[in-house]
């Protein structure tokens, strides 16, 4: 009785069964699925593009964006480097001209009128008394023979030179930039070559070996940093067309 019973119960289950696989029946649920209608479609389809092209255009100008701050960086660090090189270029040609001070090996000449008696007061004819004294004309000969030893700043008394600063006799004083007048000894600071200024200063021929043949007072000092003050007056330009 239990046999037959089991084998009823199989018989229908595979009945069961047989019915649900021909009719294409999942045992498991499926998740619902939404259809959109044309409209929809064309609607979503709308804004996808639309969302694409707002990427494209973000995209774009972040690209824009980068390269503005590229190009700023670049520019900012050329313009600096390019005003770093002018200021350089003219502190260095002030110091050239005078009008920046200026230091570096050179030497030290120190003049003073001669203490040697030549002869008496009486007998002393007044040559022999203007030999024994510094003069303006020796002054500018010397400096003439600074130039000539590739001296390239001076500075006489603390007074540095220029191009078109005269040296004028005013009895016992020297004038120098239109202003000062030092007495003597004078100190002239010379940037340059040390031995090889001092050498050609005390040469044969040179206007400072005259000087020490006439009983002047001569030192010569070397030094290996030389400080020379900027020129302290005024230069007036009233002449000279400046081309632009």
């Amino acid at each position: 009785m239990k046999n037959k019973e089991v084998s009823l119960f199989v018989f229908i289950a595979s009945i069961i069964i047989g019915l649900l696989i021909s009719f294409n029946i999942s045992l498991k649920p499926s998740a619902p699925k939404s259809q959109l209608s044309a409209k929809e479609y064309q609607e979503a389809v709308k804004k996808k593009n639309s969302l694409y092209n707002d990427i494209a255009k973000l995209r774009e100008n972040n690209k824009n964006i980068s390269n503005k701050i590229n190009e700023y960086n670049y520019s900012t660090k050329k313009e600096e480097n390019l005003v770093k090189a002018i200021n350089r270029e003219l502190e260095e040609n002030k110091a050239l001209t005078g009008l920046g001070a200026a230091h570096g090996k050179g030497i030290r000449i120190i003049i003073s009128d001669s203490e040697q008696k030549i002869g008496s007061a009486n007998t002393d004819n007044d040559e022999e008394q203007a030999l024994k004294l510094v003069h303006d004309n020796d002054l500018l000969l010397i400096m003439n023979d600074i130039r000539v030893a590739r001296g390239e700043a001076i500075a006489i008394n603390n007074e540095r030179l220029m191009f078109n600063s005269e040296i004028i006799c005013y009895g016992a004083f020297v004038r120098f930039n239109k202003t000062t007048r030092s007495p003597e000894p004078y100190y002239i600071d010379v940037i340059g070559e040390p031995e090889f200024l001092k050498n050609a200063l005390l040469a044969a021929g040179s206007h400072l070996k005259s000087l020490i043949l006439r009983g002047i007072s001569v030192e010569i000092e070397t030094h290996d940093d030389i400080k020379l003050e900027a020129y302290k007056g005024k230069i007036d330009f009233n002449n000279i067309i400046f081309q632009k």
